[in-house]
């Protein structure tokens, strides 16, 4: 028996050491196991379509943008993705009435 011989001190540091390798922080084990629902819209203008993940934030929904940048969703996350993706310019040249 080598653990016995090792006494109660350093069998103590040797389970508190592996506990320490085993265990994973908080934000590694968010980023190593979630899973995010995908969304899909289409176009109002065209037959463009935009596919992103969202998720359920502190404050409400957000959607990610392709640049990388989570948005909280405005009316609705497929709304949100729509207007900041496939109906951004169509959206822009509506507002400005030609001008």
């Amino acid at each position: 028996m080598a653990l016995a011989k090792l006494g109660a001190p350093a069998l103590a540091l040797l389970l508190a050491g592996m506990f320490v390798l085993l265990a994973a922080t908080p934000s590694e084990a968010g980023r190593r196991y979630r899973s995010y629902s995908l969304i899909t819209v289409q176009s109002n203008f065209t037959a463009d379509t935009a596919t992103a993940p969202v998720r359920r934030a502190r404050y409400g929904w957000e959607v990610r943008l392709p640049s990388g940048m989570w948005i909280p969703c405005e009316f609705n996350c497929h709304y949100t993705l729509r207007n900041n993706t496939v109906d951004f310019w169509e959206r822009f040249n509506q507002n400005s009435n030609g001008r």
